[in-house]
């Protein structure tokens, strides 16, 4: 549910959100010829104004990821139509509320399992993803029947104790199979297992948020991080608030996130030169990445903008009050710079906090052929950096 009205503190947020947005698009407008991804943004609902401002950002946010296509083709055509079915459908992963189970976090015997340490390698992942959208030679799938093997779902999703990347391309496969009419199939490989797929993304996000705890319990401010550790907590922010996971949407993190928007360019700078071996495909991201003169990173600014929806998500509809993270610590924000704050949009968001133009129940936030970039590159900075 959407409260009808939001406190000031909340407004706030939602300004410094939808700045960051237009930032990202600004981004993008700048430089689509040379990235090869897009940013995804969501479709939410309160005020007229807040209504139209984010409908204006996923339009143009589209028509600059058509732009953007002919680029990315030209750029690795094969890998572009390995990828090309979430190009062309809608990417639609977006659930109800709920909570991560702390039970289900992995022990150390299982982090540190053979399991755990067997390779999980770029060129195996890759194949089982491209497997999962349907071959290359499919350049737009047809058929609705799942394409994925036994083999590749034992590989992706049938090992416990993977960390960073590796766990989170877990739970986005599980995604893209919800995507690709691949469910089904999925559940019956999950039975075999004797688990199903609910319980998958519940627990393993909930490892998900382990990571995170961890992370902020050793820098509770998150300062200081490399940069692949702040690309991968975006990455994972948006990964598992995708399956509605609200301990994800918290102040602190939002506060990190908008204060490494560069505010010039609008992106992520990969400012830091972390070794190679940091970056690892422990590791590997399913997108390909180009970093550009200016240092801006293409995945960075896909993850951000994925988890600045995710964040945009959860503020307009925070759900059960027993649930509502974001909305119940807003306040904090106050107390951080945020170097971007009003550069790309200035608002008036004390008119927010009233709503007498409210329009009701929402639509459901979904995303759009703007988000399928998301999905479809950012592997090439990775594959020379994080190859196992």
């Amino acid at each position: 549910m959407v409260p009808g009205a939001l406190s000031e503190q909340s407004a706030y947020l939602l300004a410094l959100l939808l700045n960051a947005l237009h930032g990202l698009i600004f981004f993008y407008e700048r430089d689509y010829q040379e990235l090869n991804v897009d940013g995804l943004f969501g479709n939410g609902g309160l005020s007229a104004e807040i209504v139209d401002d984010i409908k204006n950002l996923s339009s143009y946010a589209g028509r600059l990821a058509n732009k953007a296509l002919p680029h990315v083709f030209e750029r690795d055509p094969a890998y572009f139509n390995k990828f090309k079915y979430l190009i062309h459908r809608p990417y639609d992963v977006t659930h109800g509320h709920r909570l991560t189970d702390s039970r289900l976090q992995w022990a150390d015997a299982v982090l540190n399992s053979n399991a755990a340490k067997k390779p999980f390698t770029e060129r195996q992942s890759d194949k089982c993803f491209a497997e999962l959208l349907g071959s290359a030679a499919e350049p737009i799938r047809q058929s609705t029947a799942c394409n994925a093997s036994t083999p590749c779902l034992d590989y992706m999703l049938g090992r416990r104790g993977l960390t960073q990347y590796k766990l989170t391309h877990q739970v986005l496969y599980m995604a893209i199979a919800e995507v690709t009419d691949c469910t089904p199939t999925v559940e019956k490989f999950m039975a075999s297992q004797g688990s199903s797929v609910e319980k998958f993304v519940l627990e393993w996000c909930s490892n998900v948020v382990r990571e995170i705890n961890l992370l902020e319990q050793s820098n509770s401010h998150l300062v200081g991080l490399s940069f692949m550790l702040k690309d991968l907590l975006m990455e994972q922010v948006f990964t598992c608030g995708q399956f509605g996971f609200v301990e994800v949407a918290r102040t602190n993190l939002l506060t990190a996130f908008l204060s490494w928007q560069d505010p010039q360019l609008g992106c992520f700078r990969k400012s830091d030169s972390a070794a190679p071996d940091a970056a690892k495909f422990g590791g590997r991201k399913i997108l390909s990445e180009l970093v550009a003169k200016d240092s801006c990173s293409s995945h960075a600014a896909a993850v951000g903008a994925g988890a600045i929806t995710t964040m945009l998500r959860f503020l307009l509809d925070p759900g059960p009050g027993h649930l509502s993270h974001l909305r119940m610590d807003a306040q904090r924000m106050i107390q951080r710079k945020i170097p971007a704050e009003g550069v790309f949009r200035v608002y008036d968001y004390t008119k927010w906090i009233s709503f007498d133009d409210f329009m009701g129940e929402p639509p459901p936030i979904h995303y759009g052929r703007d988000f399928q970039a998301f999905l479809t590159d950012t592997e090439n900075e990775t594959s020379g950096e994080r190859n196992n």
